[in-house]
């Protein structure tokens, strides 16, 4: 079991790393460093209950996805693609605009990351004011799972 998790892992840095070469200098996130949450800090919130639990969005690959994610996570699909900006926008089409909204992808170092940009804007420009980005400079994996944070697969 724990070695089909690294599989899922090893693959996701692939597909990040070689399908899509759209690598952003570091530093260049477009999201103010008011707008980040660290992984403890997200961990946190995730416990609360009704209103105040912010939804979390995962816009990474899928293989990452499956092979681990935030419990109550929903998938969008890769943020670098149209086809996963199309269905992110699908997705939070119908929220209410004051929605507390959580975003990460964790398929590599962040300032590599070709998901987590384009996942910050298009929120934005559907108006969305209340996003925030999971910080995971090095991945789910390292930043999150190792760190004993809650997880799951389903």
């Amino acid at each position: 079991m724990l070695r089909r998790g690294w599989l899922y892992l090893l693959a996701g840095l692939l597909a990040c790393l070689t399908l899509v070469p759209m690598a952003p200098a570091a530093g260049s996130a477009p999201w103010p460093a008011s707008r980040a949450i660290t992984p403890r800090q997200a961990a946190a919130e995730l416990r609360r209950t009704g209103a105040a639990r912010p939804k979390v969005i995962q816009v990474g690959f899928l293989v990452l996805y499956k092979g681990g994610h935030i419990p109550g996570a929903i998938y969008a699909g890769p943020a670098s693609s149209t086809a996963g900006r199309q269905r992110l926008r699908r997705l939070v089409a119908h929220w209410p605009r004051r929605t507390r909204i959580l975003i990460y992808c964790g398929c590599c170092p962040m300032t590599e990351c070709p998901n987590i940009r384009p996942a910050w804007q298009v929120l934005q420009k559907m108006g969305f004011r209340r996003v925030q980005v999971i910080e995971l400079p090095a991945n789910f994996a390292r930043d999150w799972v190792r760190k004993g944070l809650p997880h799951t697969r389903d």
